[in-house]
């Protein structure tokens, strides 16, 4: 989670909006010992709003890996590229594929 305090109904309605599941890789919460984030999908500390449409039910190691960054280098084409979004871009990973 980011620096900013999520209210605990905003918390519910994100974590039963992702089913207990990481939004980046599928990653089940049940059966996992770390508890998963709230994180921001556009990081708070660039702006981004602490609302529902812009947070996300993350695993640890997804979250860590994104981390406050919104664009990474394409390891393929070796461009800079926007992040992978969960509502708004279909994951072209398996589940349970940590985020890279």
């Amino acid at each position: 989670m980011s620096g900013e305090w999520i209210p605990i109904k905003l918390s519910r309605r994100v974590r039963d909006r992702a089913r207990d599941h990481c939004e980046y890789c599928q990653l089940p919460q049940r059966g996992q010992e770390a508890t998963f984030n709230i994180d921001h999908i556009r990081p708070f500390a660039l702006g981004g709003q602490t609302d529902s449409t812009n947070l996300a039910l993350a695993c640890v190691t997804c979250s860590l890996t994104k981390a406050a960054k919104t664009h990474a280098v394409d390891p393929l084409s070796g461009e800079v590229v926007p992040l992978f979004h969960p509502r708004r871009n279909v994951s072209p990973m398996s589940p349970n594929t940590c985020y890279p």
